[in-house]
This record gives structure tokens, C-alpha cells and sequence, in this order.
């Protein structure tokens, strides 16, 4: 084999390695980002997950919060009624309309 085809046949070689390494290379920065990726992922699932089921515990609190405002007002109502029944007319100041304004409901 001459000398020139002999070292261009090197050359070709160790290009050919160098392409493979930095093919590898490429291959392994991306399963790693992969890997990161799906790590992200399972945390932000997680942090998804405490985030709905802590909003429905608060908006159950907040249902229940607002049925008890509705008992009040109409058990203030109720004693409103009473006190100007008999003669305290000062005493009514439209709670059931704020109570409304609060809860959504249509009082």
C-alpha cells in the first residue's frame, strides 16, 4: 500500500472515531436531559397535586364558612324581627344584604 493511502486511511479512522464520540457524547447530554426532564415533571406533578387538593380543602372550608354565615344572618334575622317587634326599631341594619354580598348568595 503506498504511504498515501495508508495515511489518509488513518486519518479516515480517527475521524471516524472522533464522530463517534461526539455522536455518544450528544446521546448522553440527552438522556440526560431526559432524565432531568422527567424528574421536573414528577415535581411538578406533585407540587400540582398538594395544590388542588389543598384548594378543595379550602373551598370546602369556604362552603361550609359561608353556610354558617347564612345560619347567623338569619338567626340575627330572626332576632331583628323580635326586637322590633317589640319596639327597638335601631336595631336592623341590613346584615342579610352584606351576608349576601359575601357568600354570592342572592339574599
Amino acid at each position: 500500500m503506498d504511504e498515501r493511502k495508508r495515511k489518509r486511511m488513518l486519518s479516515k479512522r480517527e475521524s471516524d472515531r472522533r464522530s463517534r464520540m461526539r455522536k455518544q457524547k450528544h446521546l448522553d447530554e440527552l438522556v440526560g436531559q431526559v432524565t432531568q426532564l422527567r424528574k421536573d415533571n414528577s415535581q411538578i406533578l406533585t407540587t400540582i397535586n398538594v395544590t388542588t387538593q389543598h384548594f378543595l380543602n379550602v373551598q370546602t372550608e369556604n362552603y361550609v364558612l359561608c353556610a354558617q354565615i347564612s345560619e347567623l344572618g338569619n338567626r340575627l334575622d330572626s332576632l331583628t324581627e323580635i326586637l322590633d317587634f317589640i319596639g327597638n326599631n335601631g336595631v336592623g341594619f341590613g346584615v342579610g344584604s352584606i351576608i349576601g354580598l359575601v357568600c354570592g348568595l342572592g339574599r
